[in-house]
């Protein structure tokens, strides 16, 4: 591990890196608070979030701090600076900090199957590597718990369900999975020889200062948090379980997230400490996964998955970052360490990524003198061709090669889940059901878009090409469903 991360760290660092405001904004012009207000209370009234919290700082200090609204539409509360917000996937970057930490202390590669470590998983999930599962590539299948013992027992559920939740179809592609890094929490506890939040407490959340991130919805730091809404009403929070405690359940305030950045944007030191050795850094913004889908979360043309983290760009400015949503929570968190910057929004609705707030920061508040060729240092994985850098391509014509019947894998094994692309009269069609058709606009390259009345933003899908050029997979929703031979649908 250390070989591979002394040869690529200095290219690396070379390349990437309505309420009253407090005193971190009094620097700033009117015109670009105004700006940065009208768009957050505008991604407000879309969502149906009644309230939100922006946190932007520089070099470690606030550059933009402002909390918006209600942390609970109730009781009428407000939300502040130490408002909690649910993080959802923004947990798996801590999570997978904490565990690359570890494994850099003990030795372990991540090549290393997670079997030689987790000694009674059944087969096919004990020959999945560390590198597999952070980078989203390793098929593993997201099936829901429906008993209260799984829910419970992370050990217990992989046991149960066995193999069935690795599908090989899906394998070395981009499919985003919450329960892989289920997976790599169990390794973590394994290897600290102590329980999961423990073990994360002891090697980030301590050593950061990050004292109101939690686990715990009944623990004493359960205080001041932002409720679930969904169409402005309270309801209760989701993935909060124990199961999914090392993958999308951890609550954290955006003052805590942005100690987090601090580190991670100064080779891993805070406060004059160590925390994470420089060689994490690197690995988590390695570009292994091509993803290329859903600017909204991230996946702008170009962007890969790392490990627990996104590598892309907007407005020439190279990022690492990650998503993370519910449909009652919903949190943008973004690192430009080119610029020392990072970007913290949080909001108490979900299904709408407040990424125009997104947007709106980096072309208010970051320079723009940054090399455009600049990115997080590729490390070449064996995978699946994606034509994600679509303005660099030969633009392809013939549309009738993504026609065919797709298929979700699933741990029942059967093809019954499945959904159509059809060409006709010049236009690519997306057949969901009987009920639901819609047609494709196309953005790029393999990249389309379709309208939903379901969603408050169009539908971004990228299709993935295997070795011999040829159209293989379908990414809907982040999802990924495999082209079979099957007949039509229609």
């Amino acid at each position: 591990m250390k070989t591979l991360c002394t040869l690529f760290f200095n290219l690396f660092w070379l390349g990437i890196f309505a309420q009253t405001p407090g005193p971190e904004t009094d620097h700033l012009s009117m015109d670009i608070q105004q700006s940065i207000d009208s768009v957050v209370q505008s991604d407000m009234e879309v969502s149906g979030a009644p309230g939100a919290m922006v946190l932007v700082t520089r070099e470690g200090m606030p550059l933009f701090e402002k909390a918006y609204g209600l942390r609970n539409a109730r009781s009428k509360e407000p939300v502040t600076p130490s408002t909690l917000f649910l993080t959802a996937s923004v947990t798996k970057t801590i999570t997978t900090a904490a565990l690359l930490t570890a494994c850099h202390q003990k030795g372990v590669s991540v090549d290393t199957p997670v079997g030689e470590i987790l000694k009674d998983l059944p087969d096919e999930l004990a020959r999945l590597t560390l590198h597999e599962i952070l980078s989203q590539s390793s098929g593993v299948l997201d099936h829901w718990p429906t008993r209260k013992k799984w829910k419970n027992d992370p050990a217990l559920y992989f046991s149960h369900f066995g193999d069935r939740l690795v599908s090989h179809e899906l394998q070395g592609v981009f499919s985003y999975t919450n329960y892989g890094h289920v997976l790599a929490g169990l390794v973590l506890s394994k290897l600290q020889g102590k329980p999961f939040e423990e073990a994360v407490r002891e090697i980030l959340l301590t050593p950061l200062g990050m004292d109101r991130t939690t686990y715990d919805v009944t623990g004493e730091n359960w205080q001041n948090h932002a409720a679930a809404h969904r169409k402005g009403k309270v309801v209760e929070h989701e993935y909060t379980f124990p199961l999914v405690r090392s993958s999308a359940s951890m609550f954290s305030t955006a003052g805590d997230l942005s100690k987090f950045a601090s580190c991670f944007m100064n080779r891993g030191r805070f406060e004059g400490k160590q925390v994470m050795p420089e060689e994490v850094i690197l690995l988590m913004s390695g570009k292994y996964t091509p993803v290329g889908v859903l600017h909204n979360y991230f996946g702008y043309p170009g962007s890969y998955y790392g490990y627990g983290l996104m590598s892309f760009s907007y407005a020439n400015i190279p990022f690492v970052g990650h998503p993370g949503e519910t449909t009652t929570q919903n949190l943008l968190f973004a690192m430009a360490p080119a610029a020392s910057t990072s970007i913290v929004i949080m909001s108490n609705s979900g299904l709408f990524p407040f990424i125009r707030t997104f947007e709106t920061l980096c072309i208010s508040l970051l320079d723009h003198d940054l090399d455009p060729k600049s990115g997080s240092a590729l490390v070449k994985r064996k995978g699946l061709r994606a034509d994600i850098n679509t303005a660099e391509k030969q633009p392809r014509t013939d549309l009738k090669e993504y026609a065919g019947v797709y298929f979700t894998p699933s741990i029942s094994g059967d093809r019954s889940q499945t959904m159509e692309i059809y060409h006709n009269s010049g236009d690519l069609y997306l057949q969901l059901s009987d009920e639901e058709t819609y047609k494709l606009k196309r953005l790029g390259n393999d990249l389309f878009s379709y309208a939903s009345p379901h969603f408050k933003f169009e539908i971004e899908l990228r299709f993935f090409r295997d070795e011999d050029d040829r159209v293989r997979y379908l990414n809907h929703y982040w999802k990924t469903a495999v082209k079979s031979d099957s007949q039509r649908l229609r």
